[in-house]
């Protein structure tokens, strides 16, 4: 199952485009929306979760240490 609202319709039109420049190949919708929406799941698994954990060790390191 496929959420359509998490890509917009601009960025579909364009993973399309940069699909089909790079492969040569045009995606039916139901193929580019699974793609595109692939992609962004896996962005969101790797580094959504890496930079929360960056920032947190940041905040870490930028509190006043009590003494």
């Amino acid at each position: 199952m496929y959420c359509t609202d998490m890509v917009s319709d601009i960025s579909l039109t364009t993973f399309q485009n940069l699909y089909r420049a790079e492969y040569g190949v045009e995606l039916s919708p139901r193929e580019l929306l699974e793609s595109a929406t692939s992609l962004v799941n896996l962005y969101r698994a790797v580094y959504v979760k890496d930079t929360r954990k960056i920032s947190q060790n940041y905040e870490t390191k930028l509190q006043p240490t009590q003494n």
